[in-house]
């Protein structure tokens, strides 16, 4: 049964174009989160993410302009028109495309998985499980280590994979976090950062290399296909292949042959994902022009990221790696990010006015779509969400504030979406 109500810490995590950091040499941190506005604009995971965000403004607006009132979270408004009737086609049609979305994502981010036990005869080896899910005709991979003498397996997806490169990457700039003991604590909280480096250490028997193996394999996987079936496609070779004794040079050279192996799968990919930000782009024609502005503050690095995966594959590996001053200014003027907050000084860098307004009318809109698709607490329990008036516990309408003429990123988004002056009606599970 798929979940369509939960909300985790890491769902608010929408796009990382701003970074928080004690000062700006605190590289190992700082590559961690940059790495993060990396994968977000040179991988699938990234095109998706932001695909699901159109997909949300573009059917919530239609939602808007055709029905009084509305429910939320819409998700369980479907799910309901699934048991007792939907009061028009078109209103089904809407509601189907904003779950499909949904569950499109959390299949390839698997943020909401679960560890599993396994019996013995259902796994690969004594490291692989995978399960077959039968809607996707795909395989999904879980990686295994015994506790408690069970055989438990954690889910590899998107959230574990963007996590663990760039834990693997932070660690790789720092030397006196490196600590094997860290393992002993892995649990169904932290997993996503340590499963895939507990498995690269075990293979390779040395810490240092376990990180740069974690981070190759990861960023690998993000650009040969969906996260956890570049994983799978990857893994026969690292079994293989990664042994006690390996050094730098030849780790770096298997990324290398391994990218040139899945060189016409991570075109293909990139090919996609270029489809995808066409879509994009003929999608918000319909939307205003801040909503436009919006998209294509993202979607310019994302065509430009995209392209230098596939036309010089050593460029944000090599950058990345180095350490350099040098690289980091590159990467920094190469690709942006629109916030930095350094808290030693209590500073506040970003580009101008323009990419700030934009990024926080992203990350507004990730939190609208999860209020209003997945669960509407958080929502009204928001005190920086000041739109809302609460008519009762079952009801609310969504009243633009303004000062003046002007209002916050919430404002601006209702007002585009055509929710203001909306009534709504709570959907209780």
């Amino acid at each position: 049964m798929i979940d369509r109500y939960s909300i985790t810490k890491g769902m608010y995590n929408i796009f990382d174009h701003r970074i928080v950091a004690p000062n700006l040499r605190e590289t190992a941190l700082f590559y961690h989160e940059y790495y993060h506005h990396v994968q977000n604009i040179s991988t699938v995971l990234g095109g998706e993410r932001l695909n699901l965000i159109t997909q949300f403004l573009a059917h919530t607006t239609n939602l808007a302009a055709g029905h009084e009132p509305l429910y939320a979270p819409f998700n369980r408004w479907y799910e309901e028109g699934l048991a007792q009737g939907f009061a028009t086609p078109k209103l089904r049609q809407r509601l189907e495309n904003l779950v499909f979305h949904q569950d499109e994502w959390l299949y390839l981010d698997k943020i909401l998985y679960r560890k599993r036990v396994f019996r013995e005869g259902e796994c690969y080896d004594e490291h692989l499980a995978t399960v077959k899910n039968k809607e996707k005709e795909a395989l999904e991979p879980y990686l295994l280590r015994s506790e408690n003498g069970e055989t438990v397996g954690y889910p590899v997806g998107g959230f574990t994979i963007t996590e663990s490169g760039a834990y693997s990457l932070e660690l790789w700039h720092s030397p006196d976090k490196r600590d094997p003991a860290i393992f002993k604590h892995l649990n169904e909280g932290n997993y996503q950062y340590l499963i895939v480096l507990e498995r690269m250490y075990q293979l390779l028997g040395d810490f240092r290399l376990a990180c740069l193996a974690t981070f190759l394999l990861c960023d690998l996987a993000m650009i040969i296909s969906t996260p956890s079936m570049g994983f799978l496609a990857l893994y026969q070779t690292v079994q293989f292949l990664f042994k006690k004794g390996m050094d730098e040079e030849a780790l770096l050279k298997w990324y290398y042959y391994a990218y040139e192996t899945f060189s016409e799968e991570i075109t293909q990919s990139v090919r996609l994902e270029v489809g995808v930000i066409q879509d994009i782009r003929r999608v918000k024609q319909g939307l205003n022009r801040h909503i436009n502005n919006m998209f294509e503050w993202q979607l310019n690095p994302m065509e430009k990221g995209l392209m230098l995966r596939m036309d010089n594959r050593t460029e944000f590996i090599h950058r990345l790696l180095s350490g350099k001053q040098e690289d980091t200014d590159y990467l920094l003027k190469a690709f942006p990010l629109t916030l930095i907050e350094t808290t030693d000084d209590g500073k506040v860098y970003y580009n101008s006015e323009e990419e700030f307004t934009n990024y926080e009318l992203l990350n507004v809109t990730g939190q609208l779509f999860l209020g209003l698709c997945r669960n509407v607490r958080p929502l009204v329990e928001n005190p920086d969400f000041i739109h809302l008036k609460k008519e009762d516990d079952t009801s609310f309408i969504l009243e633009l504030q303004t000062e003046g003429s002007n209002t916050d990123a919430y404002g601006l988004m209702l007002q585009s979406m055509g929710l203001s002056g909306k009534r709504f009606r709570v959907l209780e599970g």
